[in-house]
């Protein structure tokens, strides 16, 4: 049998802390500058994935008004084939921004207001307002609740409803 020497051992010890405490150290001093790496990487990675969207700008509502904007957002027109509002609305406003994120840009704001239009029950206006740096362009459309109806009321929402009407 073999005999097992004890200052093997403490000296395979005192190596091993020497190891451990060389790392601790080395890591003791980077540790800063790994934290600063790795917060800059999740803060642009975050961002690229959490990008504004047209979704950000349209906003949720409760209640009637949140119904009516929900019949906005979900129309598909007449065929049915899936092309939702607002999908036409986002890849009509990004094509024209195409060299921008322009949902992302500081400039970029907008407003939304949804009234049930006076006299009626179940009709509300709806009025989108998408400012940018370059330009603000204004979507007005009524929406019939009880239809499901979403009728333009100006130019500019005129051109979505027919993309998505016309969708193939």
């Amino acid at each position: 049998m073999g005999k097992h020497s004890p200052k093997k051992d403490r000296k395979k010890d005192e190596k091993t802390e020497e190891n451990d405490s060389s790392f601790k150290g080395f890591l003791k001093k980077r540790a800063p500058i790994y934290g600063l790496i790795l917060t800059v990487f999740v803060i642009f990675l975050a961002a690229e994935f959490t990008g504004g969207s047209i979704e950000d700008h349209l906003g949720t509502l409760s209640g009637p008004e949140g119904r009516a904007l929900e019949i906005l957002k979900s129309y598909d027109g007449p065929n049915d084939l899936g092309l939702k509002l607002v999908d036409a609305l986002s890849d009509q406003i990004k094509s024209e921004y195409s060299d921008e994120k322009i949902f992302d840009h500081s400039d970029t704001k907008s407003s939304l207001i949804v009234e049930l239009r006076e006299g009626e029950k179940n009709i509300y206006d709806i009025s989108w307002s998408f400012e940018t740096h370059r330009e603000t362009i204004d979507y007005v459309w009524v929406i019939d609740v009880n239809l499901e109806e979403v009728i333009p009321q100006n130019s500019a929402a005129k051109r979505i409803v027919d993309i998505v009407d016309y969708y193939d």
